[in-house]
């Protein structure tokens, strides 16, 4: 997935860098949830945040192009956090993922289960037989699966 069969090389530098990040951050996460569901009683929302707005904590070099989603973007839109990111309002487009966000987190802090707006996507627990997550973009949509290569 990664290399497209390459050999590793200086070609393919960024390629390792996924890897590498991937390996610190997302399969310890997914292992961590499917050991919370094999293990408990509680319910496992998993999901993985796809949207990709003007704004983001890793830009491509040189410019104000954020280069794809990354790593806690999504508490972009959650939080407003001055020094980095401007104060959204309900005509930006950046207001669907704000409403969207607040609400699944208020939901969940308040009932327990991470309503979405949107009424007609339901998020389902992953469990230890059904290995699931929410692909939160534009717009929400349950997948089956590791949500990463």
């Amino acid at each position: 997935f990664y290399f497209n069969n390459q050999p590793v090389s200086n070609s393919t530098e960024e390629q390792l860098g996924w890897l590498y990040a991937d390996s610190l951050i997302i399969f310890s996460v997914w292992q961590a949830a499917q050991l919370i569901a094999e293990k408990s009683s509680a319910p496992v929302y998993f999901y993985k945040f796809d949207f990709e707005g003007r704004y983001s904590y890793r830009y491509r070099l040189g410019t104000q192009i954020p280069y794809g989603v990354g790593h806690h973007d999504d508490l972009i839109y959650l939080f407003y956090i001055k020094p980095f990111f401007p104060l959204f309002n309900q005509t930006d487009p950046e207001a669907y993922m704000v409403r969207t966000l607040t609400s699944i987190y208020a939901n969940f802090a308040h009932f327990g289960v991470p309503t979405l707006p949107d009424p007609t996507t339901q998020w389902y627990p992953m469990t230890k037989n059904t290995l699931q997550h929410l692909n939160i973009g534009k717009p929400q949509t349950m997948k089956s699966g590791l949500p990463y290569p």
